[in-house]
């Protein structure tokens, strides 16, 4: 389109400098007849470089295909430890509750003992009383 200008000075100078714009343009090189933007810039750029841009694409995805692997193993990690934490901590409510329950059945084993010798010494009074009023007096 620039060869192809109605106004003169906006036309290729020489047919030199037009072909030096093809030469620049079969060789993925920015033309001076556009704009060099800087998205025109780097689309030029990938095409020259594609070897380059290539592996810096792998690269970048081993790098980001890495991040979300030990993402998702470090969230995994800390699931596994809050189940055994949850683990001992119910072995520990557990452990109490079975010491508890231990403690309650020696108080009350106790209490039973001291039920049945209470009850033994009130039988054997019992029993003297009336043995006392058995012996003779002449003692």
């Amino acid at each position: 389109m620039k060869a192809l200008e109605k106004d003169r000075t906006r036309r290729y100078q020489t047919a030199n400098a037009m072909a030096a714009d093809l030469i620049r343009h079969l060789n993925n090189e920015p033309v001076a007849a556009r704009p060099p933007s800087a998205a025109y810039r780097f689309q030029k750029a990938i095409r020259r470089n594609k070897l380059v841009f290539g592996a810096a694409t792998a690269v970048v995805a081993a790098l980001v295909a890495g991040i979300a692997i030990s993402t998702w193993q470090t969230v995994q990690a800390r699931k596994a430890q809050r189940e055994t934490e949850a683990a001992r901590n119910d072995e520990r409510r557990l452990l109490m509750e079975a010491q508890a329950a231990k403690k309650k059945a020696q108080a009350q084993a106790l209490a039973a003992r001291r039920t049945a010798y209470s009850t033994d010494m009130n039988a054997v009074e019992q029993a003297l009383k009336e043995n006392i009023s058995d012996v003779p007096a002449c003692c």
